[in-house]
């Protein structure tokens, strides 16, 4: 007798799955979208700003350094397309930098450095720690427990009996054997760091060389200019940036076609990052901070002023010290 089957399908589709939509990551939407949005905002004269990708310059221009030229002759840097050049210049940089912190291998101030760290740590544990805490500390322990003493036996104030009894414990007993228990630490502490400091400065030196070549040099350029692909992909889709969108959304002049800002451009009250301007001083920026400001945290803020007077001191500064 024939049985009907148990399920009407086929084993094959029986096992079929069934797969969901692909769906794009959540970062490339937000990305698409702050892209699309960031140049295509409405403002004046919409109609006769022309797109990026219909602009041969344009597109040259931001792709490589991340800044174009409007139709005005206004320069704009746009911070969220990385460019090519400036990362590769950063990485450039950052090499040179690495090299000539490893150069320091080479120069004589840099041993004269290490040369001092190993007498100083030498002269804190012999001659701070050994001679002046221990040695000369537990004989004016006992000269000035002495004196008291006999001035408490010879005057016999109110209870000088218990007085006497106290300075002797505190004078020939506690600090001493304080000094004795402490002075080790001193010691070995001055001796270690004469021992390790110095060759640890001279380990750095390659060391940080190369972790900074690669980090700074190679990876994070690399990354920039991976980056910048999809971005600047999606970046040619919008309008050429109006002057009403100084300042906004990571988009800046950094020259005007006049030389000054037009009438009716908006002041941008937060100085942008560097990173945001090419290193440019973007035009038509108003200071976060003015002279008034800087003199007042100096003379309010103690840690403002012993930091501007480590920079003035070895010329870091960018003006004089404020008038106290």
């Amino acid at each position: 007798m024939n049985r009907a089957p148990a399920h009407p399908r086929e084993p094959a589709e029986a096992t079929r799955v069934r797969r969901a939509p692909a769906r794009l990551p959540l970062w490339l939407l937000v990305l698409a979208t702050g892209c699309m949005t960031g140049c295509m905002t409405g403002g004046p004269n919409r109609s006769e700003r022309p797109f990026v990708v219909t602009q041969p310059p344009q597109l040259r221009d931001l792709y490589w350094r991340g800044e174009l030229t409007d139709s005005r002759g206004n320069r704009w840097r746009i911070w969220i397309v990385p460019g090519v050049a400036p990362p590769v210049e950063d990485g450039a940089d950052a090499v040179s930098d690495a090299a000539d912190y490893a150069a320091q291998l080479s120069e004589g101030p840099f041993w004269e450095r290490r040369a001092q760290e190993f007498s100083d740590g030498v002269r804190f544990a012999v001659e701070d720690s050994a001679r002046d805490f221990l040695v000369e500390g537990i004989a004016e322990d006992y000269r000035l427990t002495t004196r008291r003493i006999a001035k408490n036996v010879e005057e016999a104030p109110f209870a000088w009996i218990p007085r006497v009894i106290a300075n002797a414990v505190w004078g020939y007993g506690v600090r001493p054997a304080a000094r004795i228990a402490l002075a080790p630490l001193g010691i070995g502490g001055g001796l270690a760091y004469a021992a390790l400091a110095p060759p640890a400065q001279v380990a750095a030196r390659p060391v940080g060389a190369v972790a900074w070549t690669g980090l700074a040099g190679i990876a994070w350029p690399a990354a920039r200019i991976a980056l910048h692909q999809p971005v600047y992909l999606l970046s040619i889709a919008n309008r050429e940036p109006d002057v009403s969108h100084h300042g906004d959304f990571g988009m800046y002049v950094i020259e005007w076609a006049d030389g000054e800002p037009p009438e009716g451009a908006p002041a941008v009250r937060k100085r942008p990052l560097p990173e945001a301007t090419g290193g440019a001083k973007p035009q038509g920026v108003e200071p976060v901070w003015t002279e008034q400001d800087h003199r007042r945290a100096y003379e309010s803020d103690p840690s403002y002023r012993r930091g501007y007077d480590y920079g003035v001191e070895r010329g870091r500064a960018g003006r004089a010290p404020p008038e106290r």
